[in-house]
């Protein structure tokens, strides 16, 4: 059983938090996104992984039974023959496990489940889906006859199935794709009744645009905290301070006079989290972050090595790494009716109306007193 991991893509819907990395390097709670694509390999008992990425990223990257693979075009199609091509035995070995990073579930096990419910399938290849539920979801729509998969189309729709970025295949099948290319390949082993669908029951959220980690984050709060305070070595934690659970307090976290801190929320390592603030739920500091005093941060993400100022607010907020914000900076949410079309007519998580605030670029400078306004997509001139 082989494992293949796809990690090239650039990541330009997440445009501008990619603007310095690529999507698969992106943090959520201190682990990379391809680190949880391959934490779900290893939780099936994959053992033999490849990961397919560019070479200038993956140099650096070394995981134990991880082998690096390096791909020469930018899409899918040259992500799976690169891989394929670096196989040996080829037909001795299946099942392939197919996975692509920027998904996130919960429970972890949709690998493991994902093989148990294709070793009892009468089909020879298994591609996972789960239920619509957000209209950012875009990687592509499955189309099922009971478990039987018809179609597959890049196009999502209100309703119905979407890819949830696993597959697991035979050696035929995964010759199909490489041969084919992915969506072609797909639609000729559905089209020959080669192809079932296995409907993954448990949350999941595809990361395609800078909102979607909002989402993703949440769902990691819940399911990786437990339901208690966990402080780290060598953390400080003020005793006028109050932590209500479950929160994750990373190594050599200092907690300021006078803060609250109301879970689930999640503070790096490194950080200082400064006099009398308010980190509300389902909020993410990265490492090596200091929040000012007197600061609330709401349902955000501050990333890796940011600083801001005193008296700083922010409601539904992604701030890029190493960012520098200013004293008094208010970074407004709202409900979506107030939101620009471009962001209105693709966004209807769970069928609610969700508030969105802004997506600031990492290496960004904002400068004291801006009041920033829902939905924005700050791209700076200035840079810290």
């Amino acid at each position: 059983m082989i494992g293949i991991v796809l990690a090239g893509g650039y990541g330009k819907r997440l445009l501008p938090l990619t603007k310095y990395k690529r999507k698969p390097f992106i943090e959520l709670l201190g682990k990379t996104l391809i680190d949880y694509t391959v934490d779900y390999f290893l939780d099936a008992g994959i053992r033999d992984i490849i990961v397919v990425g560019r070479k200038e990223d993956y140099s650096q990257y070394k995981r134990k039974g991880v082998k690096l693979v390096h791909q020469e075009g930018l899409g899918e199609d040259d992500a799976l023959k690169a891989a394929y091509d670096s196989i040996k035995s080829k037909e001795d070995s299946g099942p392939y496990v197919i996975g692509f990073t920027g998904f996130v579930a919960s429970p972890k096990n949709i690998v493991r489940m994902s093989l148990q419910h294709h070793s009892e399938s009468s089909y020879p290849n298994t591609i996972v889906i789960t239920p619509i539920v957000s209209g950012l979801e875009t990687y592509g729509a499955v189309h099922l006859e009971g478990d039987k998969v018809t179609r597959f189309q890049k196009e999502t729709s209100k309703s119905g199935y979407v890819f949830a970025g696993t597959l697991v295949l035979n050696y035929r099948g995964l010759e199909t794709l490489v041969n084919e290319g992915f969506v072609q390949g797909i639609n000729i082993l559905a089209k020959t009744g080669k192809l079932g669908g296995y409907i993954w029951s448990g949350e999941w959220v595809e990361i395609g645009y800078p909102w979607d980690l909002l989402e993703a984050g949440a769902l990691l709060l819940n399911s990786e905290l437990n339901n208690m305070v966990s402080i780290g070595r060598g953390s400080v934690v003020s005793h006028t301070s109050i932590i209500k659970g479950p929160v994750y307090i990373g190594e050599n976290v200092y907690i300021d006079e006078n803060v609250y801190i109301q879970g689930p929320a999640y503070i790096g390592d490194n950080s200082f989290i400064g006099f009398a603030s308010y980190i509300r739920p389902y909020t993410i500091i990265e490492r090596n972050t200091i929040i000012g005093s007197r600061n609330e941060v709401k349902r955000s993400i501050v990333m890796k090595q940011t600083r801001t100022g005193t008296g700083v607010i922010a409601a539904d907020t992604i701030i890029g790494e190493n960012s520098d914000v200013g004293e008094y900076v208010v970074f407004r949410s709202s409900f979506i009716k107030e939101l620009p079309p471009r962001i209105r007519d693709k966004v209807f998580y769970r069928h609610k109306k969700p508030k969105l605030g802004s997506i600031i670029e990492p290496k960004c400078r904002i400068d004291p007193l801006t009041l920033v306004s829902p939905g924005e997509i700050i791209e700076c001139e200035n840079q810290s």
